[in-house]
């Protein structure tokens, strides 16, 4: 009997081991796939996003055709670089997020809100896609097929944002005993690269 409860100790001990040890390998591995899109992405996202605003400054406050057609140009270029770089960076999270191990370990919570960022990123990165096309194509039957997807998809965005900001205010209080044996490695993005700007308060600014 005292046999059987040593070897019931020791495979759960080894058991408990093996989880912590692929618990922490999946932190490590997520913050590493969020530095790489901190550090490769989002400067094409901040670039992209700035450029853009100079484009409508220059249209719609300086009146200024030639610079905004030079603007626009240099936005489209950057634009091109963003989709290569997030079109391979959601390629490597969406490996990871179908990961059955990875389902498995994570908190709900963490899963779910993970996915959210996905999709936002996705949403962004079809947007501009789009953005581009309209911007390339003549055809205006064309332009408008595609420009109507845009409300909608920004519209999920913002109520995506909004939800993945409730979890991220919340998830101290979803924490597991397990949690707290897990060390989260710091960043390595620097923090100039979390300076997205925002668009839409600029835009508001030149009305």
């Amino acid at each position: 009997m005292i046999q059987k409860i040593k070897i019931l100790a020791t495979i759960f001990i080894f058991g408990f081991i093996a989880y912590i040890l692929l618990y922490q390998n999946i932190i490590n591995e997520r913050v590493k796939l969020e530095d790489e899109h901190c550090i490769r992405v989002n400067p094409h996202i901040i670039k992209r996003k700035n450029l853009y605003i100079d484009s409508m400054r220059a249209l719609l406050v300086d009146d200024d055709k030639d610079l905004y057609d030079s603007v626009n140009a240099q936005y489209i270029a950057e634009s091109d670089k963003y989709i290569n770089e997030e079109g391979k960076w959601l390629s490597s999270d969406l490996k990871m997020l179908s990961n059955p191990l990875v389902k498995m370990v994570v908190i709900k919570r963490g899963y779910e809100g993970a996915l959210m960022l996905h999709r936002i990123y996705e949403l962004d990165f079809i947007n501009t896609k789009i953005i581009v096309s309209l911007l390339n194509k003549k055809d205006e039957d064309k332009q408008n097929k595609l420009s109507k997807s845009l409300p909608q998809n920004v519209n999920e965005s913002n109520k995506l944002n909004e939800d993945y900001d409730r979890i991220v205010a919340s998830k101290q209080k979803d924490y597991r005993w397990v949690d707290y044996l897990i060390k989260t490695p710091q960043t390595t993005c620097p923090v100039e690269n979390y300076n997205i700007p925002d668009v839409e308060s600029e835009l508001k600014k030149m009305f």
